[in-house]
């Protein structure tokens, strides 16, 4: 909704019969497109995709009999700007800051910080120990729950607070290991709902049942422990890009790191969640060792 609405709803294509579209229409718009947005590879994608698959669904409606859009060719090397890789401390958390995040969290929950939203601290923890993106995280229910897995099948969509039952892109639903610390978690939550006379059912992390407000308080207090620590301001998707470089730097082998992420290939593992999180000093001693 948000491309379409950046680069079709009010573009000159979007008001032209499907049936009348030519190549050479197509391409013309889709370069002027390009050339207006700046688009690297990455925003290209985005991009195409939605008229690409439109007109694929307008052949398999028997609307047109091809599809003009696949023969319409992109010089991708010459005409996309080249994507620069973003620097590694704007993507992730160092280990010192995120132990600072882990630590600040669990004393918000432990004084109340927060009594409407009360286990949001805690989901911001248990994204640091698992990846999951935030909508996943909003939407995890107690049932989902089993010994050291979490089921990751479903989310919240933003911004209409839909329930789905599958997860972002095409991988389908998932199972991540639960560490010792992650598990605590877990039990945080069930203690504190067992003393305030709760029924422990229902979303972990959301205690009035909608995960929309869940959904946004996360996102909002990755931002809000960031500016009460001192340190770059992140979101919480830079926490699960920072788990699975933390799993990548520790050996674990990169299929399983992609199928933990959720990713359906290696490249989008290594092109867009692997990055160094050692700082400046770690870094110089890391040389000194393996160039000595």
């Amino acid at each position: 909704q948000k491309d379409w609405k950046k680069y079709y709803e009010f573009s000159e294509i979007a008001a032209k019969p499907i049936a009348g579209l030519t190549k050479l229409e197509i391409y013309a718009w889709v370069h002027t497109q390009i050339r207006a947005h700046n688009m690297n590879k990455h925003k290209y994608g985005n991009f195409s995709l939605i008229i690409r698959q439109l007109l694929d669904f307008a052949v398999d409606s028997e609307i047109i009999d091809e599809n003009p859009f696949l023969r319409v060719k992109v010089d991708k090397k010459r005409v996309l700007v080249p994507e620069k890789k973003k620097a590694d401390k704007t993507q992730i958390f160092t280990k010192k800051e995120e132990d600072q995040m882990i630590d600040h969290a669990w004393n918000a929950f432990e004084n109340r910080e927060n009594y409407v939203q009360e286990f949001v601290p805690l989901a911001l923890v248990f994204m640091f120990y698992t990846g999951l993106r935030v909508g996943e995280a909003a939407a995890i229910r107690y049932e989902d729950i089993e010994e050291n897995v979490v089921h990751v099948r479903r989310m919240v969509t933003y911004p209409n607070g839909k329930i789905v039952d599958h997860t972002k892109g095409t991988f389908g639903d998932r199972d991540i290991p639960l560490i010792p610390a992650a598990r605590k978690v877990i039990q945080a939550t069930i203690k504190r709902r067992t003393e305030a006379g709760s029924p422990v059912e229902g979303y972990v992390f959301c205690p009035h049942d909608n995960p929309l407000n869940t959904y946004t308080s996360i996102q909002k207090t990755f931002t809000k422990y960031c500016r009460e620590l001192g340190i770059l301001e992140r979101s919480a998707h830079k926490a699960r890009k920072t788990v699975v470089s933390s799993m990548l730097d520790s050996g674990i082998n990169l299929n399983t790191v992609r199928q933990i992420a959720g990713h359906m290939d290696e490249k989008t593992t290594l092109n867009n969640y692997c990055y160094d999180r050692s700082d400046e000093q770690e870094k110089l001693d890391q040389m000194a060792r393996a160039l000595s």
